[in-house]
């Protein structure tokens, strides 16, 4: 299941808790990875995938575990042979913003090395402000060093990384290579990124609108600046977990937010050439 969290437990914020927020998930549960760049550069119709755990049968074939996972092998999946030429596949995650938050970051990724493949492997991870390939690879990865204890079994373990650097950007991207030498393959359980704080409202820098109280009560009143087109101007409101809940135009009276209940919300305002968020607090 994926999960875009823009902001935790409204208490956390209020009294200045000092827990990581989760930001962004991925737990692979619903097997669908159609949101994450799948490159299979060596061409060879192998690549990264949502499957359960590798685990072999009594014929010594590949067979499913019990684990949802996303993974890379450098077996063939029907007969369990190996693969030429070794894999070289690349995972690139949708895009993470980070624009809202403040403070430290971490990166935590929950994976083994699979079954039958050796028991250290290091996986090589890129932070990148780009989806591009070419520029990912021109990157320094960070490399997770996977220790499996013996050839079954799950060895799955949490590897963190700081991402602190990063926390403030609009678009960060979490990829995945093929480790050199992998063996049998590369199976990851979840992947997290969190954030320290949430960024204060008064930090947020807004140019083409204005938001005339916050926090509001039935009415979101809004000012718009001259650079904003009104005409092609869309009003989003997202809420804690990072669902839209309500969209309009641009309403000068005031978009109707009565029936939203009390807490801490994210909104988007955009013209189509331009971008603008802001949180607020719903009375």
């Amino acid at each position: 299941m994926k999960k875009n969290l823009l902001l935790a437990i409204f208490t956390f914020i209020t009294f200045g808790a000092s827990a990581q927020i989760t930001v962004w998930e991925d737990d692979f549960n619903d097997a669908d990875v159609s949101d994450w760049t799948l490159i299979d550069v060596d061409e060879n119709s192998s690549n990264w995938m949502a499957r359960k755990n590798l685990q072999i049968s009594n014929e010594g074939l590949p067979a499913d575990g019990e684990k949802d996972i996303f993974g890379t092998y450098n077996i063939d999946m029907s007969t369990g042979g190996e693969l030429t030429p070794e894999e070289n596949n690349w995972a690139i995650s949708p895009a993470i913003d980070l624009s809202f938050y403040e403070g430290s970051g971490e990166l935590i990724i929950n994976a083994q090395s699979a079954i039958y493949g050796g028991t250290n492997f290091s996986l090589p991870v890129y932070i990148s402000e780009s989806s591009d390939i070419e520029e990912i690879m021109e990157g320094e990865p960070v490399i997770v060093n996977l220790v499996r204890g013996n050839n079954e079994g799950d060895f799955f373990e949490d590897h963190t990384i700081d991402i602190s650097e990063y926390i403030g950007l609009e678009e960060v991207y979490i990829v995945f290579a093929t480790p050199s030498n992998m063996g049998t393959g590369v199976e990851i359980d979840k992947v997290t990124v969190t954030a320290q704080n949430i960024l204060d409202t008064k930090d947020v820098n807004i140019t083409r609108f204005s938001l005339k109280q916050n926090p509001a009560e039935d009415y979101l009143l809004l000012s718009a600046g001259n650079q904003l087109d009104i005409a092609n101007t869309s009003v989003l409101i997202y809420n804690t977990t990072g669902s839209l809940i309500k969209q309009s135009g641009f309403v000068t009276e005031g978009m109707y937010v009565g029936d939203v209940p009390s807490g801490v919300y994210f909104m988007v305002v955009t013209d189509g050439s331009t971008t603008e968020k802001l949180k607020f607090i719903k009375k």
